[in-house]
């Protein structure tokens, strides 16, 4: 994923060209299978299955997905499923930019089952958490209270068991958007880079293709942010701007398609690993 406050940035972007009703419920949906990641403290040890779900969800079929998600907006006419079709583009369009410029071009590619990627564990996640705070002023940012209705995770099940075979995705969406302020506030926020060492501590203790955790922390240092800053950010930056554009013309243009209850056949069907 791209950094969680990197996507609430362009949903806020995006909404301002897009005049969307819903706007909280569009800020949430930004996140998109990300929201598989906000997993409560009791459930913590389904974290790894979740993200192994949201990698292969993002690997593969964004095309047939997309598609099939219209068919049912078409068919259901919920403006909320709609809303969150919109988010899950934005999400998915943001990461297809960020991810190969930090796993192939930066070279910070981490596979648990292949030992020569582990000397890249923690790498990615840290540089996209340390760019998330650069970028986006989370003291000044309350994270909205939304609840999905039982047809949106009904659909949203539908869906993601048609498409990639996998049951109650819908179900674990909305249990992640109900975690996300207090996943943030719980284990990113950081004043006194307290919780900062305790990650740390557990990542020193962990093996080294165990995921780590060190980057959940948004506790960074001046120095680390001015390195971030200066070799990273102008990069970020013109990437940001190619999915601002990218995801702004795919959604505008689907919008105007379910406005007459036709499906969009869109082109573009690109991995977001």
């Amino acid at each position: 994923m791209a950094g969680t406050l990197s996507h609430f940035k362009l949903m806020q972007d995006l909404e301002k060209k897009l005049d969307i009703d819903n706007k909280d419920l569009f800020l949430i949906a930004g996140q998109g299978h990300d929201l598989l990641f906000f997993v409560r403290l009791r459930d913590l040890n389904k974290f790894g299955m979740r993200s192994d779900i949201a990698k292969d969800i993002a690997s593969q079929k964004f095309k047939v997905l997309i598609e099939c998600w219209q068919e049912e907006v078409i068919n259901t006419n919920n403006k909320e499923l709609e809303t969150m079709l919109y988010g899950y583009i934005a999400h998915h369009i943001m990461d297809y930019y960020i991810h190969p410029w930090i796993n192939k071009d930066l070279g910070y590619y981490f596979d648990k089952n292949d030992e020569h990627t582990w000397v890249n564990n923690g790498k990615h996640e840290m540089l996209e958490s340390i760019i998330d705070v650069l970028v986006f002023d989370y003291k000044k940012f309350k994270v909205p209270t939304i609840n999905l209705s039982s047809n949106t995770i009904k659909s949203l099940d539908k869906l993601f068991k048609r498409v990639y075979g996998i049951d109650d995705i819908g179900s674990l969406m909305n249990d992640g958007i109900g975690n996300v302020r207090g996943f943030i506030n719980i284990y990113r926020k950081d004043r006194f880079k307290i919780k900062r060492l305790g990650y740390k501590l557990l990542d020193k203790l962990s093996s080294n293709n165990h995921t780590k955790y060190a980057f959940l922390s948004f506790g960074y240092s001046k120095k680390e942010k001015e390195i971030v800053r200066k070799d990273y950010l102008d990069k970020f930056d013109a990437l940001y701007n190619l999915a601002l554009r990218d995801s702004f013309n795919m959604i505008n243009d689907i919008r105007n398609s379910l406005q007459n209850k036709k499906v969009r056949i869109i082109a573009f069907d690109k991995s977001a690993i």
